[in-house]
């Protein structure tokens, strides 16, 4: 009998022990949980895939500006020649067909002015139509730099005294069967054109005008 309640007596001071161990050990003790800047969350890289150095749009933007000062000269041996304007009685303009614009050089080799069949000029009085005087001539070079820069160099007038040749430059995007141009220098101007390009030439309609290119 005293054995059992010796064996009852040191268990409970065995557990009393015990007890007082974990008491002893507060949470001050261990070692808090890693955790990044914000809250528990874990760390992040400070680097990030966007920013300026990535040459975003802005990057884009300048590279586009500075094709107007890289453009070169109009015309010059072996340049785009003047071309004459040239009537097209139709009743519109022929419909446009779309096509891949291909990168390269292209010189105006043709230019129309689209009137209607009943447009032209009694020149004998007798209710007969012959065609205006011509309306102007044009020399006109497009560069188109890659899948998206173009310049264009232009320089427009009457026949054999055309004026300053001008430049222009930017983006272009292929939408449907237009061809967008947004200028970049020396403005800002946005233009949807309908076009054609079939084999080595591109036709552009701007309005009343209809001009065809041929690559080099």
């Amino acid at each position: 009998m005293k054995t059992r309640a010796l064996l009852a007596l040191f268990a409970f001071a065995l557990a009393a022990s015990a007890a007082a161990s974990l008491a002893a050990c507060s949470d001050d003790d261990r070692p808090p949980p890693a955790t990044g800047a914000s809250g528990g969350n874990p760390p992040t890289s400070s680097s990030s895939s966007g920013g300026a150095g990535d040459g975003g749009g802005g990057g884009e933007g300048g590279s586009a500006a500075g094709l107007c000062a890289d453009a070169g000269v109009l015309g010059g041996d072996g340049g785009a020649a003047e071309v004459p304007v040239s009537y097209l009685y139709l009743n519109g303009p022929p419909a446009p067909l779309g096509g891949a614009v291909k990168p390269g050089r292209y010189f105006l080799v043709e230019l129309y002015e689209i009137r209607s069949p009943d447009a032209g000029v009694d020149t004998e009085g007798d209710g007969g139509r012959s065609p205006p005087p011509p309306a102007g001539a044009a020399r006109k070079q497009l560069d188109v730099v890659d899948t998206s820069h173009y310049v264009l160099l232009e320089a427009e007038g009457a026949p054999g005294a055309l004026g300053a040749a001008k430049v222009s430059g930017g983006f272009y995007r292929v939408v449907d069967k237009n061809l967008v141009l947004s200028e970049a220098c020396p403005g800002n101007a946005v233009a949807t054109l309908p076009f054609s390009a079939v084999g080595p030439q591109i036709a552009i309609q701007r309005g009343a005008r209809r001009e065809v290119y041929q690559v080099q």
